[in-house]
């Protein structure tokens, strides 16, 4: 599955491959959508969801690396990491970037929409 995360000025763009777990299918069938990213930390960006995901068959937690997308189950949140981070509970892998990461590294909010591509 695969999706692409713009700005809301068009002038970047990511792409990304999302896993094949329930939770990442249930986020892919809820797109589009349009998002506010937030710094969390200087590890990630965050933004909480317009509804919860499925954690049928997650794991206890994931331990992200730079690139990759997660969903954060306790707070509904959606998360970019910026950097690698410890293995937390809660935490369920999503997917990763392919290309474009360079404007999710920029401190500051960052709206955002998400649409599914062929």
């Amino acid at each position: 599955m695969k999706i692409l995360i713009s700005t809301d000025d068009g002038q970047h763009s990511i792409n990304v491959t999302l896993d094949n777990n329930p939770t990442a299918r249930d986020f892919y069938h809820q797109l589009p959508m349009d998002l506010m990213l937030v710094d969390y930390g200087d590890k990630e960006k965050v933004s909480e969801l317009p509804k919860k995901l499925t954690q049928e068959n997650a794991p206890k937690g994931h331990k992200p690396l730079k690139g990759q997308l997660a969903y954060f189950a306790p707070w509904n949140n959606f998360v970019i990491y910026r950097e690698d981070a410890s293995f937390y509970p809660g935490i369920i892998y999503l997917g990763k970037i392919e290309t474009g990461f360079s404007f999710v590294d920029e401190a500051g909010k960052i709206k955002v929409h998400i649409k599914s591509v062929p």
